[in-house]
């Protein structure tokens, strides 16, 4: 069900069309097949015949359909999981903890999803190390343990 919520709601982008209201009392889905339908487009975007590419993309991302699509199917637990590319290229270590949570999301994750799109790294030495902050207190720096597996699908930038 939520793949059709996206699915719909990417349909209409490209077709020019920003919901701007998408929330759970206004999305329906079909008794027949669960396909979803979004109803109430009374603050609807339309891309006008003069509107330049550039212009267009600065409303989408503005609007950030997609994105807010996502948000709401988690709240409304019909979240769909795929990891988002966006983030994962941006993920940066703490300076005083590395990867460690990062790792133990990935280690505390329900194995049949986190294996369907993470793969554990060949660690070529210590899994961590140890360092100091400025106050001289130590710290375990830990290693990144888990990479997004090579080919698996993720959410892409233009969905943000």
């Amino acid at each position: 069900m939520s793949q059709s919520v996206l699915s719909i709601v990417r349909t209409a982008r490209t077709l020019g069309v920003i919901h701007a209201d998408i929330r759970s009392p206004n999305i329906m889905f079909r008794r027949s097949d669960l396909s979803a339908v979004l109803i109430d487009f009374g603050y609807t975007i339309l891309r006008g015949a003069d509107m330049s590419d550039a212009t267009w993309a600065s409303k989408v991302r503005s609007w950030s359909s997609m994105w807010g699509t996502r948000l709401l199917l988690k709240d409304t637990l019909m979240h769909d999981p795929t990891p988002v590319a966006y983030s994962e290229r941006k993920m940066m270590p703490s300076p005083l903890t590395g990867w460690k949570a990062y790792n133990e999301l990935r280690e505390t994750m329900n194995p049949s999803r986190r294996d369907k799109y993470w793969i554990r790294t060949q660690l070529h030495g210590p899994a961590w190390i140890l360092v100091k902050d400025d106050d001289r207190t130590v710290h375990q720096w830990h290693m990144r343990q888990w990479e997004i597996k090579p080919g698996a699908r993720l959410v892409e930038d233009d969905d943000i």
